[in-house]
């Protein structure tokens, strides 16, 4: 194996993961999702950006069969493995995570203003219920069959004199 592929962790599990491209390539997404899930048998602590990165894309696997329970699984543990992980792919990674739960939030919730772009009066009294707007979490499982995970806080990259990003 090339001395650089050593980067990605362990050569079974770099092994897996670029089988499950080629699986997902191939259109074969089932063959592709497990192979993902294989590709994170990284040792525990390690490597976390890479295995972050190949839960969300066994995930999104996940979600195109429609196994939509499945996948908000996976995306949780992709979301526990970017902690404290500073990554352009991470933060894009729950960009389209967020983007590809939205078409399970319910309509009115679009249609609601959240709390950045709500006026400064509401007329809402504490007897009413609330409604969650655009990037608010619904929680109510009576309106939403599966609620998204919450979004993984991820730090902004620091730059170092050099100009690369500074990560973990």
């Amino acid at each position: 194996m090339p001395l650089w592929a050593l980067s990605w962790g362990p050569p079974t599990a770099t092994v897996h993961s670029r089988t499950a491209k080629v699986f997902e390539t191939l259109g074969d997404r089932r063959r592709a999702a497990a192979m993902y899930g294989a590709a994170t048998s990284r040792p525990p602590g390690t490597y976390a950006r890479i295995v972050a990165l190949d839960l969300v894309a066994q995930a999104e696997m996940q979600a195109a069969e429609g196994s939509v329970e499945e996948a908000c699984a996976t995306w949780s543990r992709a979301i526990d493995h970017m902690d404290g992980v500073q990554s352009k792919r991470t933060r894009k990674a729950v960009g389209n995570m967020r983007r590809d739960l939205s078409r399970f939030r319910p309509a009115d919730c679009d249609a609601r203003p959240n709390s950045t772009n709500a006026p400064a009066t509401s007329s809402a009294t504490a007897a009413e219920p609330h409604t969650p707007g655009r990037g608010q979490e619904v929680t109510d499982p009576a309106r939403l069959q599966t609620a998204p995970p919450r979004p993984a806080t991820v730090t902004e990259p620091r730059p170092t004199a050099d100009g690369l990003e500074e990560r973990p």
